[in-house]
């Protein structure tokens, strides 16, 4: 039996029916538990992150699932959805970058937002690979491998603080995400819909060396780690419903 470390994540999942839990034992791996709202256990899933913290949604069906990157066989370093009530597993994309996933387009939510770290000869190091890297893709969850690509993120991996968390909004017509642009310095950045032109502004920001908006064209906040940069860029991206 292993050990194990405290919880990583515990989650009331979208329709209330599932607690989801995470735990990481002392060998690294992370397992999964799934409770019902009374506290019987139904599912434990011993594979390393396979779903581990990726995020959770209602499917068509109306089943509570797991979308996540797996680290583990036979599907490492796929795309995967998994069910809650009994475990079983969609390959949704092959091996590729992608690195963090959500869906916070909870109004829409046949997708899932997947952050893609990587470089170009990443994409040609393996046959039958997820050619995606450095970008924001949304991916229907339904099994079709159906793809759109809204962004680019520019952002190259330093430390685990580096990486890019992309999250799109509960409609899905627009996205914000990270990014260090090769450097210490992190941008904020914003991709939507809006279809009136390219346009740029800066966003407001709060934390606790700095209170108060940004004025236009003017620098914000700093954090405790660097110097934060908050640009917001509109592009336009839609996707079906």
């Amino acid at each position: 039996m292993k050990t194990l470390k405290p919880a990583r994540s515990n989650k009331a999942r979208p329709s209330g029916r599932y607690v989801f839990c995470v735990n990481t034992s002392l060998d690294e791996t992370d397992t999964a538990y799934v409770f019902t709202i009374d506290g019987v256990q139904l599912q434990h899933w011993t594979e390393h992150h396979r779903s581990g913290r990726g995020d959770m949604t209602i499917d068509a069906d109306g089943g509570d699932v797991c979308v996540s990157i797996s680290k583990a066989d036979p599907d490492k370093y796929h795309i995967i959805k998994r069910r809650l009530d009994n475990g079983a597993v969609t390959d949704l994309a092959p091996y590729g970058n992608g690195q963090h996933a959500s869906m916070r387009n909870i109004n829409r939510p046949s997708w899932v937002f997947v952050t893609c770290d990587g470089t170009f000869p990443d994409t040609g190091e393996y046959r039958d690979t997820t050619s995606f890297y450095q970008e924001v893709i949304a991916l229907r969850i339904d099994g079709s491998g159906e793809v759109r690509r809204p962004v680019q993120t520019h952002d190259v991996k330093y430390d685990y603080w580096s990486e890019t968390h992309a999250s799109p909004s509960p409609d899905g017509t627009q996205v914000i995400w990270s990014s260090n642009w090769g450097v210490l310095a992190v941008q904020l950045q914003i991709s939507s819909p809006d279809c009136r032109g390219p346009s740029r502004r800066r966003s407001g920001h709060q934390n606790t060396h700095s209170s108060g908006s940004c004025r236009e064209g003017m620098p914000c906040s700093t954090s405790d780690r660097a110097l934060v940069t908050l640009d917001c860029f509109l592009a336009a991206f839609r996707i079906p419903g």
